[in-house]
């Protein structure tokens, strides 16, 4: 038990020893830890800001055009994998002043797999561009947005179009069933003014007067008819404009803006890492120092 109890004192000293050299050896080296990582902290600064590629990430979204039912006028995954064609890029750089265009479209990160959203029923398209020239990506993100609106735009325009033909057709029969109420009602109104004149005690007018009351149930139900048809085509019309309204255009919702500082390389980032490294490899190299100092004599 007594040499258990020694040999913690023991080691509880040589720990207390241990910090104790810990300490004197960070405080001897101290003005070399600091001069080393301020030294290095200059350097990763003088690197990031003039060594290493800057990109300036620039992001468009777009809201996607939808049908009813909140159904897309064109599919985003379609959206995004015609865009991913050699094919496509050429009609969308054409505008583009850059020789090189699809050289110059390698460098860029401009569309993924996940790149829309679903958000309170709209749906969102982003495009993106990581690049050291911020006016390209600028260019190339407009260019692509262009692209995606006027294609689905088209349908769009088209889809409305429809629209617009069925109730000016449904238009066209309101009119005329309007045309055939109006003469049905004025020889209805007609036909009770001349029921009216006639004396049922007369006997020739007895035979002429039923014949007006025949004539006359018959243009009333042809009336009747009319009127509902009359309102079943107005219901129509009201269906097709509620249906007209649930169309949205594709549109842009966020322009592409060249931000004041670039994404990557981050200053700040570099220089929190920068400091940490400093401090780590400084005091590493003063313990090695140290250790060269006392063991030097003995190699």
């Amino acid at each position: 038990m007594n040499k258990n109890k020694g040999l913690d004192k023991k080691t509880k000293e040589y720990d207390e020893i241990d910090l104790v050299d810990y300490i004197r050896v960070i405080k001897n080296h101290f003005k070399f830890i600091m001069l080393f990582t301020i030294a290095v902290i200059i350097i990763t600064g003088l690197i990031t800001n003039f060594v290493i590629p800057k990109k300036y990430n620039l992001e468009s979204v777009i809201q996607m055009g939808v049908t009813e039912n909140n159904i897309p006028l064109i599919n985003p995954e379609e959206t995004i994998a015609l865009i991913k064609q050699r094919g496509s890029l050429n009609i969308i750089l054409a505008n583009l002043k850059e020789k090189d265009k699809l050289e110059l479209w390698k460098d860029y990160n401009y569309i993924s797999s996940n790149s829309f959203s679903i958000e309170n029923q709209s749906i969102f398209l982003i495009i993106s561009a990581k690049n050291g020239n911020p006016q390209k990506s600028k260019e190339l993100i407009e260019e692509i947005s262009n692209f995606i609106i006027e294609r689905d735009n088209k349908v769009y325009e088209k889809s409305i179009s429809s629209i617009e033909e069925k109730k000016a057709t449904i238009k066209e029969k309101l009119s005329l069933a309007q045309q055939q109420l109006n003469e049905n009602s004025v020889l209805l109104s007609y036909l009770n003014n001349g029921i009216i004149s006639l004396s049922p005690n007369n006997q020739p007018n007895a035979l002429v007067l039923q014949g007006y009351l025949a004539s006359r149930d018959n243009i009333k139900e042809r009336v009747d008819m009319y009127k509902q048809q009359i309102n079943d085509l107005k219901f129509t019309i009201n269906d097709i404009d509620n249906q007209k309204e649930t169309y949205k255009p594709t549109k842009i919702i966020t322009e592409p803006v060249i931000p004041d500082s670039p994404s990557l390389p981050s200053l700040k980032i570099n220089l929190v890492i920068a400091l940490i490294l400093g401090l780590f490899i400084s005091i590493l190299l003063s313990f090695i120092i140290e250790w060269w100092k006392e063991n030097k004599k003995r190699l």
